[in-house]
């Protein structure tokens, strides 16, 4: 009789302590502790979790968009993660940080955008990274920054991949 009373009691302590968890986690679900007891923001789907050499983990953010830290040319550029964007389509300013202009008598292309119908010509982009995959000569197109909100990570970049997939928040790129 006596074990089961102290099984008893560990699970119920167990459990309290369990609740004490979840009650903090849900008045800061965005916060962590400092060993001051002060708090600090933590930000989550900031930079991808490189599992292998060929697979990289994005976490959705507190909207639910999973944003890709990215190499383009050698340079760091966020991007969204756009499934319904035909290209890796790039704000100007971010273009033009990574040196990248548009292939001169390239393709132009009439994009259907949040601002309406936008023309744009083609850009390749010789080398692409998100953590460990690297990709060359991906296709994309460079946009003014008043019709971008942000760059954006397309099917011309994502259909290159040996897949990729969303599971309970969690974009998984398989290089």
């Amino acid at each position: 009789m006596r074990p089961i009373i102290w099984a008893s009691l560990v699970l119920m302590g167990g459990a309290f302590a369990g609740l004490v968890a979840v009650d903090r986690l849900a008045k800061h679900p965005l916060a962590g502790e400092t060993g001051a007891g002060e708090t600090r923001e933590m930000h989550l789907g900031a930079a991808p979790a490189v599992i292998d050499d060929h697979v990289v983990r994005l976490f959705a953010d507190a909207r639910g968009h999973h944003v890709a830290k990215t190499s383009v040319e050698g340079r760091a550029v966020r991007m969204l993660v756009d499934t319904g964007a035909s290209l890796v389509a790039l704000r100007e300013s971010d273009a033009r940080a990574a040196g990248l202009r548009e292939d001169p008598g390239g393709m132009e292309y009439s994009l259907s955008t949040a601002n309406g119908i936008v023309q744009a010509r083609g850009a390749t982009i010789r080398e692409m990274r998100i953590g460990s995959i690297i990709l060359r000569d991906v296709e994309a197109v460079i946009l003014p920054d008043t019709q971008l909100g942000s760059s954006l990570l397309g099917m011309s970049f994502l259909r290159r991949l040996r897949g990729f997939e969303i599971t309970d928040g969690e974009l998984t790129l398989r290089g």
